[in-house]
C-alpha cells in the first residue's frame, strides 16, 4: 500500500488527477474529463468509466518476499493508446496519454517515482527532480535497502492516514471477495463475497466496509486480502 502511496504522490506531482484503489492498484480520471484527444474510446471501456466515476487503472503493483527482502514491482501506463480492456473491480484501464496528459515518458515518470518511494519508505523529504534519471537511483535506492518506516509505528500511521485522502469510492456501495487465509490474530476471513459502504482504512491498513446484516442494520468490519469491487 505504501508503494502505491509513493506512485500516486509521483502522478500527481506531473499533473495527472489520481486516486488508489485499495490495496495498491493507482486509478486516474482524464485530464479536464477528456480522453486522449478530447475523443471518447467508446466500447466496454467507455461504459465501465462511466460506471466507476471516471476512474481508469493507470498502474498495477505486485509483491512478494523472496530471500529476507520484499521484491515490489510496479508498472505503469505511460504512453498507450485507449485501452479497450476492463480490470478486476470492474475499472477500466488507461493510460497517462489516452487520459490526455500528453506523451509523459518513463524515464520522466521514474525520475519523480524513486525520490517518492524514498520518501514515503524512510520518511525522508522529497528530492526535487535532477536532470538524470540515473543521479537519482544511485543516489536513493540504497536507501530503501536498509531504512523502512515499518518499525517507526507513528510515521507508518500518518503515510496511512495520507493515503485514505487518494482512496477511490469512499462512502460507495462495493462488493468485496476474500482472498487467501492470512495469519492474523483475531482475524477470520470471509466465506464467498459481501456488499457494503466502503468507509477507508484503518491504522492497520486493513480495508473498512459498513457490512449490512439480515435484519438491515450494519456493522463495520475490517478486511486485511482480497478484492474491491465497485458496483
Amino acid at each position: 500500500m505504501l508503494v502505491g502511496l509513493a506512485a500516486a504522490r509521483c502522478l500527481k506531482k506531473l499533473g495527472v488527477e489520481v486516486g488508489v484503489k485499495w490495496p495498491n492498484d493507482v486509478l486516474a480520471r482524464g485530464a479536464g474529463g477528456r480522453q486522449a484527444g478530447g475523443r471518447p474510446t467508446g466500447g466496454r471501456s467507455a461504459e465501465a468509466s462511466t460506471q466507476s466515476g471516471g476512474w481508469h487503472k493507470v498502474a498495477g503493483i505486485l509483491a512478494q518476499r523472496s530471500g529476507g527482502y520484499l521484491q515490489v514491482g510496479i508498472g505503469i501506463n505511460c504512453l498507450q493508446a485507449a485501452l479497450d480492456k476492463v480490470c478486476q473491480g470492474h475499472v477500466p484501464f488507461g493510460s497517462i496519454a489516452s487520459l490526455g496528459y500528453g506523451a509523459i515518458t518513463p524515464d520522466e515518470v521514474l525520475e519523480q517515482l524513486i525520490p517518492e518511494m524514498v520518501a514515503v519508505l524512510c520518511g525522508r523529504p522529497s528530492y526535487p527532480r535532477l536532470a538524470h534519471t540515473t543521479d537519482v537511483a544511485s543516489r536513493d535506492i540504497d536507501a530503501l535497502r536498509y531504512e523502512s518506516l515499518l518499525d517507526q509505528d507513528a510515521l507508518g500511521r500518518e503515510r496511512l492516514r495520507e493515503l485514505q485522502g487518494y482512496l477511490a469510492f469512499l462512502g460507495q456501495e462495493v462488493s468485496f471477495a476474500a482472498g487467501e487465509a492470512l495469519d492474523i490474530q483475531d482475524y477470520q476471513a470471509p466465506q464467498g463475497s459481501i456488499r457494503g459502504i466502503f468507509r477507508g482504512i484503518n491504522d492497520d491498513g486493513a480495508l473498512c466496509i459498513d457490512v449490512i446484516d439480515a435484519s438491515g442494520g450494519s456493522t463495520t468490519q475490517a478486511f486485511y486480502a482480497g478484492e474491491l469491487i465497485f458496483l
